[in-house]
């Protein structure tokens, strides 16, 4: 346990730029000492196998110079996405209003021609017609009352019927 937290210290005084020597003492175990050694050799390695590149000059302008076109042409595909609607949008009201003008027109085509009113002589009035008429207003009363009167009549019975097993229910009860 004590070999791990020791190449743990020294792999982070590596980290840190710190020389390893200060974290590991070379009275502790050789297997301590070999990976301090071990671990500097890397550390040194790396750090001068590290490819110096420079930067080209026009590394920004050709960055924004691809940004620019993938922004242009994002928005090429949206508006070809929304162009059968846009197309369609304002060719919905003209034709909307087209066809009102044709159901208009075609209404008025329909309407049958007037017939010519004809004068009839004026009959005898008769009071047959009238009492026929009180008779059949009076028929109607009497079952439009029936028919709307006949569900609550039988509710007014099952409440009755309700009320009786009720009364008897308490009554046998009682003691």
């Amino acid at each position: 346990m004590k070999t791990l937290y020791a190449k743990f210290k020294a792999s982070t005084a590596l980290d840190e730029s710190k020389p390893p020597q200060a974290e590991i003492k070379p009275a502790t175990s050789p297997d301590i000492c070999q990976f301090g050694a071990s671990l500097r050799s890397l550390d040194e390695r790396l750090k001068n196998s590290r490819p110096r590149d420079e930067v080209p000059a026009d590394l920004h302008q050709c960055v924004m110079r691809a940004v620019r076109k993938s922004a242009r042409v994002r928005t090429v595909e949206e508006n070809r996405k929304r162009s059968p609607w846009l197309h369609s949008a304002w060719r919905t009201a003209p034709a909307l209003a087209l066809l009102v003008v044709a159901a208009v027109w075609w209404f008025n085509q329909r309407q049958p021609p007037q017939q010519p009113v004809v004068a009839v002589a004026p009959a005898q009035p008769s009071l047959v017609g009238a009492t026929e008429l009180l008779d059949v207003s009076n028929q109607v009363m009497q079952t439009a009352s029936a028919a709307a009167l006949s569900p609550l009549a039988s509710e007014m019975e099952a409440v009755k019927l309700d009320f009786q097993n009720v009364k008897e229910f308490l009554l046998a009860s009682l003691p």
